[in-house]
């Protein structure tokens, strides 16, 4: 299984509807919030790193997200299985 902690900047003036937008999104699991800061930490759990890197994408391109910043990652060695 892969992992990676990021971290994500919204906009302040879409803030609520971002957040509940990247709960529904798969794979992601957003823990923390910061409203002063509007920042968001996160993990993305998933059997591959394409598949991580996908997530990674869908969250960088969602309306209300201005930076995603990779923070942490940690990856099986799949090339094992």
């Amino acid at each position: 299984m892969n992992y990676s902690g990021i971290v994500i900047t919204l906009n302040d003036a879409k803030f609520d509807d971002t957040v509940e937008r990247l709960g529904k999104i798969e794979q992601l699991e957003v823990f923390q919030l910061d409203r002063p800061t509007c920042r968001a930490v996160a993990v993305i759990e998933s059997p591959t790193t394409q598949g991580e890197a996908d997530v990674f994408d869908i969250v960088r391109r969602t309306d209300g997200v201005l930076d995603v910043s990779l923070i942490n990652h940690y990856f099986s060695d799949e090339a094992a299985k």
